[in-house]
């Protein structure tokens, strides 16, 4: 779970950072959420179509009960 609500922006890097992560977690059969996600940020991901590609929450809350009811197997702490 990445928690986004202090960023202004995200830049190439960090875009770039968060795909790898997400795709390193889908490998290991488990998955990256982002909550708190500021709406101009959402709106850049839904630009450049990550929106589809992100498991985006509203907040950890939610994230977490996705979490627990999610088909794919726990990633372990420091796995990567």
């Amino acid at each position: 779970i990445v928690n986004l609500q202090a960023a202004e922006f995200l830049d190439s890097a960090a875009i770039g950072t968060l795909v790898a992560l997400t795709k390193q977690a889908r490998d290991a059969g488990g998955n990256l959420w982002l909550v708190n996600v500021p709406a101009p940020i959402v709106q850049v991901l839904r630009l450049l179509r990550l929106d589809q590609f992100f498991e985006i929450c509203d907040d950890v809350e939610s994230a977490l009960a996705l979490r627990s009811t999610s088909q794919r197997i726990p990633v372990p702490v420091g796995s990567f």
